[in-house]
């Protein structure tokens, strides 16, 4: 999809050059043309992208849920555990309700005995639900969310996250595209640890 706003973009740029082909003879011609350009440049660099990578972090953490609950629901009937996913809803010191997938990975680990250790895909896959967090909570923002730190150490760390001059998280292609695949390797690890053939 990104490729095709890209293409659309690219197609703007030259209506644009069309629509002001006249008027390019002129300093006033050239600067309206070259302020046209810029808005169309922001628009497609400062929302289009910036908007089409979120939806896709946000997408690709609700494809994790889900099917990491569903993976518990089956082990669950496989293993014919005590207790279901469903039943760990917070944490009985802080009485805090937990996300998710931290849930999952407690289920996993203390009652199905799935080791989480030594799965990178798993810490990648954290590092997206922070990620997924400041998009969702705080709309990029990183200085407004509680992962603000760790967001700036992992774009200081150039893994395909940097911050724009007003703090908000920029998401590289390649970002989207280790996370995509991380959710491969994640999924098929975790299958093998519980037993299941891939």
């Amino acid at each position: 999809m990104e490729a095709q706003i890209e293409s659309l973009y690219r197609d703007k740029r030259k209506d644009l050059k069309k629509v002001f082909a006249n008027f390019l003879t002129t300093e006033d011609g050239i600067g309206e043309y070259r302020t046209h350009v810029q808005h169309l440049e922001d628009q497609y660099e400062l929302n289009l992208k910036v908007i089409m990578r979120y939806s896709f972090v946000v997408s690709a953490h609700i494809i994790f849920e889900t099917r990491l609950i569903a993976f518990c629901d089956e082990v669950w009937k496989e293993k014919s555990l005590e207790f279901q996913i469903k039943d760990f809803k917070q944490d009985k010191k802080s009485q805090k309700s937990k996300g998710l997938v931290e849930r999952a990975r407690k289920y996993l680990t203390n009652h199905a005995k799935l080791d989480f250790g030594g799965m990178p895909a798993w810490c990648r896959l954290m590092n997206l639900q922070k990620v997924r967090n400041c998009i969702v909570h705080t709309n990029g923002f990183v200085d407004k969310c509680w992962d603000c730190d760790y967001l700036k150490y992992l774009a200081g760390k150039k893994c395909g996250i940097s911050l724009d001059d007003d703090g908000r998280l920029l998401l590289s292609d390649d970002f989207c595209r280790q996370n995509l695949d991380d959710l491969e390797v994640f999924f098929r690890d975790v299958f093998e640890r519980a037993g299941w053939k891939v």
